[in-house]
């Protein structure tokens, strides 16, 4: 199975992008943005933010057993700004055998600003803009760099 892990200033087009390379129905995607849906509407919380990551990581873990018979991707759909957010993610899809690919969608601060629909605080996307722009991955993860127009096509 393909493990496509997004990282992406919010409002960058990780969405998008996984919309649009999505393959199956039954592919997975595993999104702390789900625990913060109430009736069709995002509705953050910011004490539940906890929460919402460990039940990311649940279903992600989930579909590395369950599904890998069922489904030919997995896509976790979250900023993953910094390697310590990444890592899990990582690792356990390595040490489960399946194939890594980081998704980084580059996108310029204030495009991130203009598109981010969940009100994120402009303070916040600078300081993770600032952390994956001076932040180095580990040489042996395969990211892949686009820019937003590629995650909209």
């Amino acid at each position: 199975m393909k493990v496509f892990i997004m990282r992406g200033l919010p409002g960058s087009g990780k969405s998008r992008w996984i919309d649009n390379h999505r393959r199956k129905h039954d592919d997975v995607i595993c999104s702390a943005d789900h625990y913060h849906m109430v009736d069709g509407a995002y509705k953050y919380d910011p004490a539940k933010t906890a929460f919402a990551h460990n039940a990311c990581l649940r279903k992600y873990l989930d579909a590395l057993y369950v599904h890998d018979k069922e489904a030919d991707a997995v896509f976790v759909d979250n900023t993953n700004a910094t390697a310590a957010e990444l890592s899990p993610y990582v690792r356990l899809a390595e040490c489960l055998g399946h194939e890594v690919k980081i998704i980084r969608v580059h996108c310029d601060f204030e495009t991130a600003c203009r598109r981010n629909v969940h009100g994120v605080p402009p303070g916040t996307i600078w300081h993770m803009h600032q952390t994956m722009i001076t932040e180095r991955l580990p040489s042996y993860w395969k990211e892949e760099i686009i820019f937003p127009e590629e995650a909209c096509t």
